[in-house]
């Protein structure tokens, strides 16, 4: 929406979106996978580097995501109707 009740001095603008994102099959379905992250270690500490096991698979009860947003603000040209402004 947008409304200029100034001429093109003011303009008020508002959305409104909507979206939906389903879960991929790869999401849903993906068959266990086993990794090995090697030689990990932390900044700030004196630990020799450590390994980390990653466990990875699909989940059937993912749920469909969705999102609603409203955004909205003004435009102030004060040029077009305030006289001292204009260049």
């Amino acid at each position: 929406m947008r409304w200029q009740p100034i001429d093109s001095g003011l303009t008020i603008r508002a959305t409104y979106s909507e979206a939906f994102h389903a879960p991929t099959l790869s999401d849903l379905f993906r068959g266990p996978e086993v990794q090995v992250v090697r030689g990990l270690s932390d900044p700030r500490s004196t630990e020799t580097p450590f390994n980390v096991t990653e466990n990875l698979s699909g989940n059937p009860n993912l749920q469909p995501e969705t999102a609603y947003e409203w955004t909205y603000g003004a435009v102030v040209t004060p040029g077009k109707w305030w006289s001292p402004l204009q260049v």
